[in-house]
């Protein structure tokens, strides 16, 4: 089970982020911003998947974790702004 510290939101996008860090550690961090209500935990996502080059799985999770964070319109808004410029 994953404990999400609510009160570092920056430590979970700095290790999503750091494409240098080992892959279960940036797994652990994508799924902790998912928790994040901010619609800056969605812009860190979307941040991520442009920066990953190497994991296609970390992109897909972390396209499901968008998904799943469709909290008010303005997160509904950025998601379907990335999904149109991805798609």
């Amino acid at each position: 089970m994953i404990i999400v510290d609510t009160d570092n939101m920056e430590k979970y996008v700095q290790n999503l982020s750091d494409v240098s860090a080992p892959i279960e550690q940036r797994v652990d961090s994508l799924f902790c911003l998912r928790a994040f209500e901010q619609v800056e935990a969605v812009d860190a996502l979307i941040k991520s998947f442009h920066v990953e080059k190497k994991s296609e799985l970390l992109l897909h999770e972390i396209c499901y974790c968008l998904g799943q964070m469709n909290h008010t319109k303005e997160h509904v808004q950025r998601i379907t702004e990335f999904l149109e410029m991805v798609i």
